[in-house]
């Protein structure tokens, strides 16, 4: 209950008016009443808003009850109205009607009236939040690319969210079937999701695969799909989950891979090879195959030490080549280096071309 309420009484009579309020407040509802008997000073109470309760008598001199209802449905439909009048009426749209010979219903229906306006107020918060929740989930969903669905396997009746009709592109107001998914599914995938589903259906077990969508014009979506598998009250098995259109990622992936294999291409006709090292740890973080092959050591061994590495370096070479390394690991710089390597059978090489005459190996690199 409002600790104190807010009365807008349109009423000619100021001891009517201050009749009601002591009735009210006797019955435990203290109350701030304003009366109005201009059409002027309605609306401008209306339009000051903070307004609980309406009571309005039904005719007055300059002013009618009927006209206050009609412009409180547009102003303030939220708030109640309740006539309370001398003269037998009703009207649509008001709260109650109470007579003034019987003033002894006006407080049950005040009350009843903001039990009232309290539960739609409440129901209209709920609403509104369930909208904002569905809309900020929609747009979360558009961002990442994520639909979500659900599948009754027995009945057969599927769900989609509109991020879901999106990446199938299917018009919202289609009905989604197993038939249109089928439709989409690329035909190289079509038995691995059909093997796919029927094992996890078949074992109650949760899903978590990929499988290409051949749309309509052609081009080809890479799909991730989870699901969680759940009984329903009747015994039956429904799928609830999410899909994600991870198309961009694998094109990522490819372009990735292909710049990876033009490098190393590249590296191999120019014998160069590419490496990352952090001088505090003696860690090399990373060797190119090149790198491998030109020191002459196993890319199936995993990264080598510093420490193995440096022993490769010319024994004749390895003090001066100490001292760079060392000078440039103290100052953060760049560095350049010519060294000869040995490799494991005892043959000097320079970039692996078989040479037996005293060449140098050149190495360059940068501090970050």
């Amino acid at each position: 209950m409002l600790s104190r309420l807010r009365i807008l009484s349109i009423e000619d009579d100021p001891h009517d008016t201050m009749l009601i309020q002591d009735l009210l407040e006797t019955e435990g509802l203290v109350c701030e009443v304003t009366r109005v008997d201009t059409l002027a000073a309605f609306m401008a109470s209306v339009e000051q808003g903070g307004v609980d309760l309406i009571l309005a008598d039904y005719t007055l001199p300059s002013f009618d009850g009927i006209s206050a209802l009609k412009l409180a449905m547009k102003a303030c439909p939220d708030v109640p109205f309740i006539f309370v009048s001398g003269t037998l009426g009703e009207e649509a749209g008001a709260t109650d009607y109470v007579l003034k010979t019987r003033l002894s219903r006006l407080v049950p229906s005040v009350l009843r009236a903001l039990r009232e306006a309290t539960q739609r107020a409440e129901r209209k918060g709920a609403e509104e939040s369930l909208r904002q929740n569905e809309a900020y989930l929609a747009e979360a969903q558009r961002l990442s690319r994520t639909g979500s669905f659900g599948w009754n396997i027995s009945s057969g009746e599927i769900y989609w969210s509109d991020e879901t009709y999106h990446i199938f592109e299917y018009d919202r107001a289609v009905k989604p079937t197993l038939e249109l998914v089928l439709q989409r599914i690329h035909p190289d995938d079509r038995d691995l999701v059909g093997q796919t589903f029927d094992g996890a259906a078949e074992a109650r077990a949760n899903l978590d695969f990929e499988h290409r969508l051949l749309m309509a014009d052609g081009s080809v979506k890479y799909l991730h799909v989870l699901a969680r598998a759940l009984e329903t009250s009747s015994g039956s098995l429904e799928y609830v989950g999410a899909l994600t259109d991870v198309t961009a990622a694998k094109q990522a992936e490819k372009t990735l891979r292909e710049s990876e294999a033009y490098l190393a291409e590249a590296q191999r006709l120019s014998h160069t090879g590419s490496w990352a090292w952090t001088p505090a740890t003696g860690d090399i973080r990373y060797w190119s195959e090149e790198c491998y092959r030109v020191l002459g050591f196993d890319p199936q061994g995993g990264l080598p030490r510093f420490e193995t590495v440096f022993q490769r370096i010319h024994p004749d070479d390895q003090a001066g080549t100490m001292e760079a390394l060392e000078r440039a690991r103290r100052e953060g710089a760049e560095f350049e280096l010519n060294y000869r390597i040995v490799h494991p059978g005892g043959e000097i090489r320079d970039n692996d071309r078989g040479s037996d005459r005293r060449p140098d190996l050149l190495a360059v690199a940068w501090a970050r």
